[in-house]
């Protein structure tokens, strides 16, 4: 096979997997456009499961009170999940879930505190079991709608060992007017997988195409 033939096959590949790069990136945030305001991400990261917290909640008109939230936990079978990095902290409270039952992310039960946990404080307990109100969320007081962004890490853990069932969980809110998201295991959609595969086989059969047309 000549020499230009060689490069040219590679910088053909070479864009190929940059262009494929380029249409995963897009298709995952369109994916995570149509997604609720705040989401909740789990992944399972080095025998441990991390959580994160991101986005804004519109809480314009929802009824509201004050309370304190204290503790880094988790209790997938009531569809609580909490980030509480300064300590006890100072909550605005917030109800109205449109489908709580749809927040219950697993069978496990309480597990508490967390290995770690940084950025924004956060409490999300769909059934009030461990609140003052059924179907809550708390977030940090005087909370306007802006960005939230907290992360919190059960070390030597996994979702069986806590009983997360991998999936995607919405609730909307208020009526309709934002909603939460809750993801277990947040991979590509079986579409994008499948847009991928297609992908990377089209790029090997022309390499091969043209391979053996050189050395035809």
């Amino acid at each position: 096979m000549a020499l230009t033939e060689v490069v040219f096959q590679g910088e053909f590949i070479m864009r190929s997997v940059r262009n494929l790069v380029l249409v995963f990136s897009l298709v995952c945030l369109a994916a995570s456009s149509a997604q609720a305001a705040l989401i909740i991400n789990f992944n399972e990261v080095g025998g441990s499961v991390v959580y994160t917290v991101s986005g804004s909640i519109n809480v314009s008109g929802l009824p509201s009170g004050v309370a304190k939230w204290n503790a880094t936990a988790l209790h997938p079978a009531v569809g609580l999940i909490s980030i509480d990095t300064v300590g006890n902290f100072s909550a605005d409270v917030y109800s109205s879930f449109d489908s709580p039952s749809s927040l219950i992310f697993g069978t496990g039960g309480l597990h508490y505190p967390a290995s770690s946990q940084s950025g924004s404080s956060f409490a999300l307990d769909t059934f009030g079991v461990y609140s003052w109100s059924p179907g809550n969320f708390f977030v940090p007081a005087g909370y306007s709608g802006g960005n939230l962004n907290g992360t919190a890490t059960f070390l030597g853990a996994s979702f069986i060992s806590l009983g997360l069932t991998p999936g995607v969980y919405t609730s909307t809110i208020g009526g309709g007017q934002d909603s939460i998201t809750i993801r277990v295991n947040a991979v590509p959609e079986p579409a994008t997988l499948s847009l991928i595969s297609v992908a990377f086989a089209a790029v090997s059969f022309h390499t091969w195409r043209r391979r053996r047309s050189a050395l035809a």
